[in-house]
């Protein structure tokens, strides 16, 4: 939760509502300009001006003795920080960030002012990207609900622990599914590959209670228990930045076990206990990192052994230039 909430309004919290602009050339006169924010007064070029991130389609006007002699459009295009939000599911974020404009940020933030003989033309200048770099190694751990289990199985020996042994369940509320907790390492071959392997365990658990002949009651659970080891390979689709936006997909192998334990009854304990070998799989189409230096959260949305809804925290070392 404290994680959820330090990532809501990622945009709002790193970046705020305004954004600064550089206006630059080599103009040796005194200009006034004048943004939706404030006016400066009796500037020389260079100048650093600050807008307000909703507005960046609005000009910035600049004038000589109150005349004005041209008009700068920043333009807009959508802030890298706003999709942290989706990292964690920040739906209050993204409202957040669009309601205070910082989901903007300048599609240009260096204009360059130049005279020529029909007046100031404005040069709108193409931010450059700086070379990717990235991290050969990374390891980290997560946690994931909704993982796939054999659920007709499942709830077979559900049927058979209620109709004939007479038990019931103490979790009639809401069904929830198997979760499961893992650990991962990646080798990145390149900024945009990695390959790596995903060690997990998969869990489920009902409690039951009935009573007995004797008037005591008593109490049992149907466990599900199953680690599981995949190979698994990721693709990163935007490698860069404060977020990165990838695609995973993994196969292995899992140790199911199926077991019965009722506590005060040991004909009931000796019942079932069902252990099998079987496929291990995940594929998660839409994952998000998010995070500017080594550690970084991540959120995964998919279907497989390790669940629908995954997210932790990964920690990236040895970086390669």
């Amino acid at each position: 939760m404290l994680v959820a909430m330090a990532f809501t309004s990622c945009a709002s919290i790193v970046t705020g509502s305004k954004a600064t602009v550089l206006l630059d050339g080599e103009l040796p006169d005194t200009l006034t300009i004048q943004t939706d924010v404030t006016t400066y007064d009796n500037v020389v070029l260079p100048q650093q001006v600050e807008v307000k991130r909703r507005h960046l389609k609005e000009p910035i006007r600049v004038l000589k003795d109150s005349a004005e002699v041209t008009q700068v459009f920043p333009g807009r295009k959508i802030n890298d920080y706003f999709w942290g939000n989706l990292a964690f599911a920040g739906a209050v974020g993204m409202g957040i960030d669009w309601a205070t404009g910082s989901i903007y940020e300048p599609a240009y933030d260096v204009c360059v002012l130049n005279r020529t003989e029909s007046g100031i033309v404005v040069q709108y200048v193409p931010k450059v990207k700086k070379p990717a770099n990235f991290y050969r190694h990374e390891i980290g751990g997560g946690l994931a609900v909704v993982a796939y289990e054999n659920k007709s199985r499942f709830h077979t020996m559900e049927d058979v622990v209620t109709q004939g042994l007479g038990y019931e369940s103490e979790a009639k509320s809401m069904y929830l599914g198997a979760a499961s907790v893992g650990l991962r390492y990646y080798y990145h071959i390149d900024k945009h590959w990695a390959v790596g392997l995903q060690l997990g365990h998969v869990g489920d658990y009902t409690p039951y209670v009935k009573t007995g002949a004797d008037g005591k009651v008593q109490d049992a659970e149907l466990l599900l228990r199953s680690p599981y080891l995949m190979a698994t390979a990721k693709y990163y689709w935007k490698p860069t930045g404060f977020v990165s936006l990838y695609s995973k997909g993994g196969i292995g192998a899992q140790r199911r076990q199926l077991l019965f334990r009722a506590y005060d009854n040991r004909a009931d304990n000796r019942f079932f206990d069902e252990k099998k070998w079987l496929p291990a799989f995940q594929f998660s189409p839409i994952a998000i990192e998010v995070g500017r230096h080594n550690f970084r959260f991540f959120t995964e949305l998919g279907y497989g052994t390790e669940g629908v809804f995954s997210f932790g925290i990964t920690y990236h070392f040895k970086r390669v230039r």
